[in-house]
């Protein structure tokens, strides 16, 4: 048996100039409340290169998307928007990690996560109960619409993946890559999603995967509104779950959809989703949250740390284009809930425009 200690375990995460601001403040929140690990970056673009190199964080290594890039990846990077490229090349970045630096267990992040506590307890489950491989549920919840986002977004989510480097793991990764390669769309439909809905039958497929219990990892704007802010002592923020009343520590929280408007105001796109959802809570998320974005975003435009991306535009996040989803008669009931749904939701909008003080 192989036994695993912090220092065993990585992390890799992509991301491009676009979405620097976020992608180092998530970077730093890793780097503040993790152990002896590494931490992958891959550059999508050079300008990100560049400045992350003159930034130099600790625990970072960068890698370039030339020296990465197969002959695969660079064929279908023309045929895809930014988004899409970015998710064909999540699995194979993993691979990649696993081959050319031999670390034993790489564990995938979005760039737009936070984490409050070391995220190495979640990757410790997964050792702990011997399998090779852990996904994150979306966790949805119960009801139509979370039925219909599972049906098309899928019931994980590619945030937090886990894999060790066995035969199990990069066999299922070389699996997944193809996959990604051969399609990868922003059109939601019953069979694929970007990178996401491929792994919908993994944990049944495979015993050696692993589907995460800890509720602390993959809080999001979806199931947000599940949780009850139990309590913060410490810097240790405790949720808990509002129906199975089970308390667990938030290790991160992922920021996913939150959009900077004019000065002085933010789309969270929280309130929009559910209903139910404790305003104590978001704020106390959200708020420190942008403002970690803004500092960071004031660090990169000083001196050196500068591109023509940062001068030209107020803000250094990049619009993803949207690929039109085709609605069809199998969708017809899913569509017209969501229309009704909607014209509920519409006048609680207003609740997701967050203001905030630029300081």
């Amino acid at each position: 048996m192989i036994f695993y200690s912090e220092s065993d375990c990585c992390y890799c995460t992509l991301f491009n100039s676009f979405y620097l601001d976020r992608a180092v403040t998530m970077l730093r929140s890793l780097i503040k409340n993790s152990g002896e690990i590494r931490i992958y970056v891959l550059a999508m673009d050079n300008p990100a290169f560049q400045i992350l190199h003159k930034l130099a964080l600790e625990k970072v290594v960068l890698i370039r998307h030339d020296d990465f890039a197969t002959e695969e990846l660079q064929a279908v990077k023309a045929q895809r928007t930014v988004a899409e490229y970015c998710w064909t090349c999540t699995a194979a970045l993993i691979r990649y990690i696993l081959d050319t630096y031999q670390e034993k267990v790489c564990t995938y992040i979005d760039a737009d996560l936070f984490f409050y506590k070391n995220p190495y307890c979640l990757v410790e489950e997964m050792l702990d109960a011997g399998c090779s491989v852990q996904i994150v549920e979306h966790r949805f919840g119960k009801g139509i619409f979370a039925e219909h986002m599972r049906k098309y977004s899928g019931t994980f989510c590619v945030q937090f993946n886990t894999f060790k480097n066995d035969e199990k793991a990069t066999g299922l990764l070389d699996e997944w890559a193809a996959q990604c390669i051969e399609c990868c769309s922003s059109v939601q439909n019953v069979n694929t999603f970007g990178d996401q809905k491929y792994l919908e039958n993994w944990a049944e497929r495979y015993n050696y995967v692993h589907i995460l219990q800890n509720e602390g990892g993959g809080v999001a704007p979806w199931n947000v509104h599940q949780y009850h802010l139990k309590s913060i002592e410490n810097g240790t923020i405790r949720l808990e779950n509002k129906k199975s009343k089970k308390v667990e520590e938030l290790v991160f929280y992922h920021f996913h959809g939150l959009q900077f408007l004019e000065k002085g105001k933010a789309d969270i796109n929280v309130y929009k989703r559910n209903f139910g959802i404790e305003k104590k809570l978001i704020e106390f998320l959200y708020r420190p949250y942008i403002q970690n974005v803004l500092t960071e975003r004031r660090h990169l435009r000083k001196g050196m740390i500068q591109s023509e991306l940062c001068k030209k535009r107020d803000t250094i996040v990049g619009k993803t284009q949207r690929a039109k989803r085709v609605i069809t008669r199998e969708d017809f009931l899913e569509k017209a809930y969501c229309k009704i749904r909607g014209i509920f939701l519409k006048t609680r909008k207003k609740d997701d425009i967050l203001e905030y003080k630029i300081r």
